[in-house]
């Protein structure tokens, strides 16, 4: 029969094939696939499959799909009967028959196959997915591999439509991603929070297994987001060290196929990945002709060109947004940072401390709070200058913020005074930390332009409920501490209440 002949009966018989399984015995449905197909496995297809059991006659139709990863061929699915076990790629004849795109009968007989014959017979798909059918006919039904060409075929066009229909699937989740990310980014003010945003947004338009957002700040970059199987945030590389910043040195998007990725590291040396995928897109982060950061995406397969477009249509979008938002951070860090010693200013600390008073009013969670103040610093001013004044402000503030931990909040209240705010915290840790400060300050030699400047703290600690018993008379109370220790001799530190902190070191600065 004439091929086109042949695709003609196969279209009328479609349309019979339906008609006819109505008034069949109720065959056995496909089985579900044994593992995530590169098309949709759909009602269409198992439709397909079954009308392809009917028009052939045959006892059970495989359709297997080669896995050269792992190298298997693999039963996708099967009508008439249970799939059959994967099989090695190695050796066997479904192989050869899948890689020559020819049609052939398997002479012996698998060992996964009840029946005397079987023909094998490609399915040639447009995207280059390598699946196979075969048939297992009784000995009467037996003829010529040729005659199922038509229906390897015509699975493969049903095979093509679905892959087509996934196609549009994913681009209009793409297209949603990509319009739901645009009209966050005006509504991103922090440069964290925006890049994790775009991080993720990203991982999604490429469907990939890992992305990450980096600032680039001369010849450095900085991971500041990262989703999925990725580089943890706070990973450097520098210019050449790696694709990301290949990228970055180009100004340009590069984008890595399959087979294409060197021997260099994705975004930085030493990364430690789960999986190294095969394809990767990194996209500059460009304000006019400056870049200022980089969005890099990998995944285990190609990149789409529709999924590569989209990525870079929303890159200068995403730069403009993260640029006013580091330029907001930067305002609201001046805003909240003593210019002087970079430690908080009076006004966040109001704001930190109102906080903290609300959460002990509703938990009855203790804090501690110290307030240091420098010893004769009006000297320091009168005997070396405003400027050896200044000098030591900023030492005192590096010795304090160098002794607390992560969650304490230090501020500078004016003048020669400083307060830490310490959550969670009783008091005698509170004199502990405070005991520290005061004793790292005093053992810091400081050379003001040749002349020694001998420098000592005193401070007085207070802590909610050991000390008072409402946080608005907390302040008052670490206040009232402190002039205790200056009243005492200076140089020491003295707990709420007029008790002395054990260990203090007596004899003024």
């Amino acid at each position: 029969m004439l091929l086109t002949e042949l695709l003609l009966a196969l279209l009328v018989g479609v349309w019979l094939g339906w008609m006819l399984r109505a008034a069949r015995l109720r065959r056995r449905r496909p089985s579900s696939p044994a593992r995530a197909p590169a098309f949709i496995w759909s009602d269409h297809l198992r439709d397909a499959l079954e009308w392809c059991l009917t028009m052939s006659g045959a006892m059970r139709i495989v359709l297997w799909q080669m896995d050269r990863t792992a190298e298997l061929i693999t039963p996708i699915a099967s009508v008439g009967a249970a799939r059959p076990a994967p099989q090695s790629l190695s050796g066997d004849p479904l192989t050869w028959a899948a890689s020559q795109k020819l049609s052939l009968r398997l002479e012996p007989p698998p060992t996964w196959s009840a029946t005397p014959r079987v023909f094998a017979v490609p399915v040639p798909t447009s995207d280059g997915d390598e699946f196979i059918l075969t048939f297992e006919v009784a000995d009467e039904l037996a003829s010529q591999p040729s005659q199922f060409d038509g229906l390897g075929i015509y699975l493969a066009g049903v095979i093509n439509v679905e892959a087509q229909r996934k196609e549009v699937f994913q681009q209009h989740g793409r297209a949603a991603e990509l319009i739901a990310t645009l009209r966050a980014l005006p509504t991103a003010t922090d440069a964290a929070a925006l890049s994790q945003h775009l991080a993720r947004a990203a991982n999604i338009l490429i469907n990939g297994s890992g992305s990450i957002v980096a600032l680039w700040d001369g010849d450095v970059g900085n991971v500041i987001a990262c989703e999925g199987d990725a580089p943890p945030v706070g990973a450097t590389f520098r210019s050449m060290e790696s694709e990301t910043a290949l990228a970055v040195r180009a100004a340009a998007p590069i984008i890595r196929a399959p087979g294409s990725l060197g021997s260099l590291p994705l975004v930085a040396p030493r990364e430690r990945l789960a999986r190294k995928p095969k394809a990767m897109i990194a996209v500059p982060l460009k304000v006019g002709t400056e870049v200022i950061g980089v969005v890099a995406v990998w995944r285990p397969s190609g990149i789409t060109p529709h999924a590569a477009q989209d990525l870079e249509t929303l890159a200068p979008y995403a730069a403009l947004q993260l640029r006013h938002a580091r330029e907001l951070g930067a305002i609201r860090t001046m805003a909240e940072r003593d210019a002087l010693t970079g430690l908080n200013n009076r006004h966040s600390f109001d704001a930190f401390f109102s906080a903290e008073a609300a959460r002990f009013d509703r938990y009855q969670r203790p804090f501690a709070l110290i307030i240091f103040d420098i010893d004769h610093f009006k000297s320091v001013n009168d005997r070396y200058g405003h400027d050896a004044g200044d000098f030591v402000l900023q030492k005192v503030g590096e010795v304090i913020r160098g002794s607390l931990r992560n969650v304490d909040f230090a501020a500078r209240l004016g003048g020669e005074e400083f307060v830490v705010l310490l959550p969670e915290t009783e008091l005698a840790k509170g004199i502990e930390i405070a005991e520290r400060v005061r004793t790292r300050t005093q053992e810091q030699m400081l050379d003001w332009r040749g002349q020694r400047i001998d420098v000592s703290v005193s401070a007085g600690v207070s802590a909610i409920p050991e000390c008072v018993p409402r946080t608005d008379a907390l302040l008052r109370s670490a206040d009232t501490a402190l002039y205790a220790s200056k009243r005492t001799g200076r140089n020491r530190v003295t707990a709420a209440e007029g008790r002395l902190a054990e260990g203090r070191t007596g004899g003024g600065a």
